[in-house]
């Protein structure tokens, strides 16, 4: 008599498992609840890859910075003056 064992999940399928088990807002929720709601647009960027695009942007369209003048204007009407901390950028 020939015993069979049924084939184990492989490493990857258990972690596929434990993602979506942890992504559940509940535990009744379904794994394709979770799939549906799931989003794949990749991973966000960094701070060194927001100030590349940044400086790309500057550079091919100086027009989307603030003139000097227009930034005075801003701060003069804000209602509690001057935010301590805060910085602007400027190139």
């Amino acid at each position: 008599m020939i015993h069979a064992w049924p084939p184990r999940p492989s490493r990857s399928k258990l972690e596929a498992y434990e993602k979506l088990r942890r992504a559940r807002r509940t535990p009744r929720e379904s794994f394709s609840s979770v799939v549906r709601r799931a989003r794949w647009d990749g991973a966000g960027a960094t701070g060194p890859e927001v100030l590349a695009s940044l400086d790309a942007l500057v550079t091919e369209h100086p027009e989307v910075l603030l003139s000097d003048e227009a930034l005075s204007a801003i701060e003069a009407r804000a209602p509690f003056g001057r935010v301590a901390g805060l910085r602007l950028l400027t190139y």
